[in-house]
């Protein structure tokens, strides 16, 4: 009995070790692996502005206060070799509407004189009113942005007659053929100020073209009528 009483102390020490062996991780054994670093998804960068729709194209129609209106859209010939054949398309312009309407904004190249700069000018004010008539043709251009975009044009279009030997047939049209489709697509309030039948023609001006019967300021007295309607409204 003496024994095994002195055994006792000796048999709790080794159960102790064995178990504090048993406790401590084996030196083979592999230390644990971290998962994979996945890299942040990187986003593509927003665009600022809103891409230019450079549409509609083509001869549409637009129904607006249970009126029917045919929108000319189609460059003419004449337009198009005016656009196409000269080396000045606005490409120093972010494709924006909120860059185009800046830049018209700011705008205001008048050539007195007969000279290649004049032809410059009154390309980009063509390439200007027409790009911003696609805009205000679709209907995410809101009420407000037509309304500072019709005053713009309004003091943009009578300068245009005041050059000398410089003529600016073109952009008279294009003026006033932007102003014509914004009073069409707010024709709810535009009808108390413009006619139909003369709002319908101001939406076929751009391609009406007619200098063989008519003086270099072709189109000029028109205009002023457009132009006068445009500000009473």
């Amino acid at each position: 009995m003496d024994r095994t009483k002195k055994m006792k102390p000796f048999i709790v020490i080794c159960t102790c070790l064995w178990w504090m062996a048993s406790c401590h991780p084996a030196d083979n054994v592999e230390p644990p692996v971290d998962p994979p670093v996945v890299p942040p998804v990187v986003e593509p960068p927003i665009e600022v502005g809103t891409p230019l729709l450079f549409a509609p194209e083509e001869m549409v129609t637009i129904t607006v206060a249970d009126e029917i209106f045919a929108v000319d859209f189609s460059l003419s010939e004449k337009h198009l070799q005016w656009l196409f054949t000269h080396p000045f398309a606005i490409t120093f312009v972010e494709k924006t509407r909120e860059a185009y309407i800046d830049y018209y904004k700011r705008y205001s190249a008048y050539i007195t004189q007969a000279s290649n700069a004049g032809v410059y000018a009154e390309g980009i004010f063509v390439q200007l009113e027409y790009t911003l008539a696609q805009e205000c043709f679709s209907d995410n251009f809101t009420s407000e942005m037509k309304k500072e975009l019709l005053q713009l044009a309004i003091d943009k279009q009578r300068p245009k007659y005041e050059t000398l030997y410089v003529t600016y047939s073109y952009a008279i049209h294009s003026g006033v053929f932007l102003m014509a489709v914004i009073m069409a697509k707010e024709r709810e309030h535009s009808v108390n100020f413009i006619d139909s039948e003369t709002l319908q023609q101001a939406l076929l001006f751009l391609n009406n073209f007619d200098y063989f019967t008519n003086d270099y300021r072709y189109g000029e007295n028109f205009s002023n009528l457009i132009v006068d309607c445009a500000q009473k409204f």
